[in-house]
């Protein structure tokens, strides 16, 4: 098991009992034991998971700086620091996934997001959720991971409109106020009608 897995596992389980852990990770409390002390070696002081009697374990961080840069050298420097919410995922996920053509194995973006498994696959159903207006399937295939596939322009569209979006949940209004319709068209080469509706053009006495 990996650190980052387990550190993972006691950060969304907080309070888990020795017994619970062991049986959901698939081994021994000793082996479990093992796992902890080699992860808080790893931490180095960042973070640390503890057991207390009657409360279970416990991921305490004790520095976030250091523990961000130990997720990012732990997902191979490309871990998601910023993602916090389960949006904030989806929105990394759709760039990451409309972005590339290869498979990406569910590991790897477990690992880059810092989430569990049960975690990130409740955020992929977000993902096709989110996929399914575009005309746009996320694949997946044993030992290959997930992809997703669709027409070119499909992917234009999508990946824009999430553009979007993420922006307005953050609050920049004013990005996305900037974006006017010929950017856009040039954007998507041409087919920008879904985008169009969804961008406010700048008021003349702006």
């Amino acid at each position: 098991m990996e650190n980052v897995e387990l550190v993972t596992f006691m950060r969304e389980h907080d309070g888990v009992t020795p017994e619970d852990a062991s049986a959901q990770l698939g081994v021994s409390t000793r082996t479990l034991r093992k796992y902890v002390a080699r992860a808080n070696e790893s931490l180095s002081g960042s973070a640390v998971v503890e057991l207390s009697r009657g409360e279970g374990y416990r991921l305490r961080v004790l520095d976030q700086e250091d523990l961000d840069a130990w997720i990012a050298a732990q997902g191979g420097g490309h871990a998601c620091l910023a993602c916090k919410t389960s949006e904030e995922r989806v929105n990394y996920l759709l760039n990451d996934l409309l972005m590339r053509n290869d498979w990406i194995k569910l590991q790897e973006l477990s690992q880059a997001l810092f989430v569990s498994k049960s975690a990130l696959s409740g955020d992929l159903k977000k993902v096709e959720e989110r996929l399914r207006p575009y005309d746009l399937v996320l694949e997946k295939r044993s030992h290959y991971g997930i992809r997703v596939t669709g027409g070119e322009m499909s992917r234009r569209l999508c990946l824009a409109n999430a553009a979007i979006d993420a922006s307005s949940a953050t609050g920049a209004s004013g990005v996305t106020g900037g974006l006017n319709t010929l950017v856009l068209k040039n954007f998507v080469g041409g087919g920008a009608s879904k985008i169009t509706r969804r961008c406010s053009m700048p008021s003349p006495s702006a």
